[in-house]
C-alpha cells in the first residue's frame, strides 16, 4: 500500500527489503538514532556516551600525612605517575587538589595508590567537575525531570530540577529548570528536540545555618551552642512565637537574619557568583570578593595617615653624584668660624690709570665679617696711592666703612 509523501515508516517495520539487514528505528527527542537487529551482524555505537573523567581530583590521606610532606617529594611522585598536571592545591583540610590536563592523565591520577610509603586514595571532587545551568523555556512545561535527564544525557545532563513557587500553599511550577552537567565547562546552548535553549550560569542563594543564623555552613555542620531565633537573633525561643523587633545577627540590622537586603546575604551571593563563573573552590572566591571590597568607616583620609606622618621630618635622599661634606668637629668649630664664600666677595673692583678696571688680587675672607670690611680698606687705600703716585686722576674713595649687604 503505498504511503503519502514525507511519511516515516511503522517503528519496528522492514526497510531495503527481504533480503539485507533489518535495521530498527527509534525516536529519541528531535533525532532518529538507528539500531541494528540482535540476529544482524552490523553494530553501530551512536548511542554509547563518550568516555568522561574527572578533571579535578582529591588525593587524601587518612592520618593527614600530606600535611608535612614536602612540596618537592609530592611533586615528584606526581610528575612519575601522570607526568606535568594542570595545577596542584593543597585545600584547607590539608588534602591535594589535582587538575589534570587530559582524560589519560586523570586515569593515571586514579590509579595512584602510594606515595612512597604512605597511602593515597584518589577520589572526584565533589563539585569543580560538574557545572549547573538554567535553561528558561514555556514549551517544556509538560516535560518531567527525569524525561530531561534521559533525553539530554548525550549532551551531558546527569541531573534536572524546575523550579517551584509556593503561593497560598500550592505549588506552582516555573518555566525554570536547573541542568546538572557532567562537564567542568558549561556549555552555553543545549538542544533540547528540536528547539535551541540558551544556558545561563546557575547562582545558589548563600547557605545560612538555620541554628547558628551564620553563613558558610549548615545546620549539621554547626558548632554553636544555642539556637537562635532568626527574625530578633535572640535565643530561647522560636520565630513563630517571636515579638521582638527584627535583628539580623550578621549585619546587626533591622531586619530578620534571612532577609535578601542584609549587606552580608549580598557578599555571600557575590562569593557564589565569583565561584560559579570561575569554577574555583568558595575559599578562593572568598578570597578575591574580600580583597576587591572596600573597608567600612576607613577612609582616604585615613588610610593616608596611617601610611605618612607629617610630624615626622623627612631624611633627604641621597644620590650618587651627591658629594658628602663632613662636618667639622665641635672642637674645631670653637675656634674656627664656617664661611661661605661667594665670587663677587672675592673679588674687589678698582680704578686703573688705564680708565678700564683692575683687578686686585683675591683673597677668601669671612663674609660680612669685621675682617672682610679692613682688608677691602687697605687695599683700596694702597692701590688709589699708587695710582696717584703716578700722577693720574684722584677719583674719590667710596665709603666702605659700612660695606653693602
Amino acid at each position: 500500500m503505498p504511503r503519502a509523501s514525507n511519511c516515516l515508516p511503522l517503528l519496528g517495520s522492514m526497510v531495503g527489503g527481504a533480503v539485507g539487514a533489518r535495521i530498527l528505528i527509534s525516536y529519541r527527542m528531535g533525532s532518529f538514532v538507528k539500531q541494528t537487529d540482535s540476529h544482524t551482524s552490523l553494530t553501530s555505537k551512536s548511542n554509547e556516551l563518550p568516555k568522561r573523567l574527572p578533571k579535578f581530583l582529591v588525593l587524601h590521606n587518612e592520618e593527614g600525612k600530606l600535611k608535612n610532606m614536602s612540596p618537592f617529594l609530592i611533586q615528584k611522585h606526581i610528575y612519575t605517575f601522570a607526568g606535568n598536571v594542570q595545577s596542584v592545591k593543597k585545600m584547607k583540610s590539608g588534602d591535594l587538589l589535582v587538575e589534570s590536563s587530559s582524560l589519560r592523565q586523570s586515569e593515571q591520577l586514579l590509579s595512584i595508590t602510594k606515595f612512597g610509603d604512605i597511602p593515597i586514595t584518589v577520589s572526584a571532587h565533589a563539585s569543580l567537575n560538574y557545572t549547573r545551568g538554567v535553561m528558561s523555556s514555556d514549551e517544556f512545561l509538560m516535560v518531567s525531570d527525569s524525561e530531561f535527564v534521559s533525553e539530554l544525557e548525550a549532551q551531558k545532563v546527569i541531573a534536572a530540577r524546575r523550579i517551584t513557587l509556593k503561593r497560598d500553599g500550592q505549588i506552582i511550577p516555573t518555566r525554570h529548570v536547573i541542568l546538572t552537567f557532567d562537564t567542568p565547562v558549561l556549555p552555553k546552548k543545549i538542544t533540547a528536540g528540536y528547539i535551541s535553549c540558551d544556558i545561563r550560569p546557575y547562582i545558589p542563594n548563600p547557605v545560612r545555618c538555620f541554628k547558628c543564623q551564620r553563613f558558610g555552613h549548615t545546620k549539621t555542620a554547626c558548632r554553636g551552642s544555642s539556637a537562635l531565633c532568626p527574625r530578633c537573633s535572640e535565643p530561647g525561643h522560636e520565630e513563630t512565637i517571636c515579638q521582638n523587633p527584627e535583628k539580623c545577627f550578621n549585619c546587626k540590622g533591622n531586619h530578620a537574619s534571612y532577609s535578601k537586603t542584609c549587606p552580608k546575604w549580598k557578599l555571600e551571593k557575590e562569593i557564589q557568583s565569583v565561584k560559579v563563573t570561575r569554577n574555583i573552590s568558595i575559599q578562593e572566591a572568598r578570597k578575591i570578593v574580600h580583597d576587591r571590597t572596600p573597608k567600612t568607616n576607613h577612609s582616604y583620609s585615613a588610610a593616608l595617615k596611617t601610611i605618612k606622618n607629617p610630624d615626622t621630618p623627612l631624611e633627604p635622599i641621597q644620590t650618587p653624584t651627591d658629594t658628602i661634606v663632613p662636618k667639622p668637629s665641635t672642637s674645631a668649630a670653637k675656634n674656627e668660624e664656617t664661611i661661605t664664600v661667594k665670587l663677587s666677595d672675592c673679588c674687589i673692583r678698582v680704578p686703573s690709570s688705564s680708565g678700564g678696571s683692575a683687578w686686585s688680587n683675591m683673597a677668601f675672607v669671612p663674609e660680612n665679617s669685621k675682617q672682610a670690611t679692613n682688608f677691602i680698606c687697605k687695599e683700596t687705600e694702597r692701590t688709589l696711592k699708587r695710582e696717584n703716585c703716578r700722577g693720574s686722576n684722584k677719583r674719590a674713595l667710596p665709603n666702605l666703612s659700612s660695606p653693602s649687604k
